[in-house]
């Protein structure tokens, strides 16, 4: 998901969206460890994202908590017996001068 919300009269700014996806057997373990694994999981992800994140590129301004979505949901991956806990965690970050306008 790219679209730019930000344009001067030289260069254009883009939000940009990331989406990271866990997986968890969800007949594994119990469902109880599964949840509090995928939570510690996601929030340290949050604090890692939050913090001085910015994929080694000068351009990356920051990231959007306001907009922050995490879908958690359940998928069956290749055999129809075999469920997965999963959880969608999309993350929007703004980009500075994606586009030079000449």
């Amino acid at each position: 998901d790219i679209f730019m919300p930000e344009i001067s009269l030289a260069t254009g700014s883009a939000r940009h969206t990331i989406v990271v996806r866990l997986y968890a057997n969800a007949i594994a373990e119990s469902l109880e460890a599964t949840e509090l694994q995928l939570a510690r999981t996601i929030y340290e992800l949050l604090e890692d994202f939050a913090a001085d994140f910015d994929f080694s590129d000068s351009n990356v301004r920051n990231m959007l908590p306001t907009e922050i979505t995490i879908r958690p949901g359940y998928q069956s991956i290749g055999d129809p017996n075999r469920m997965f806990r999963i959880v969608d965690m999309a993350i929007p970050f703004m980009v500075n001068d994606v586009v030079t306008f000449s």
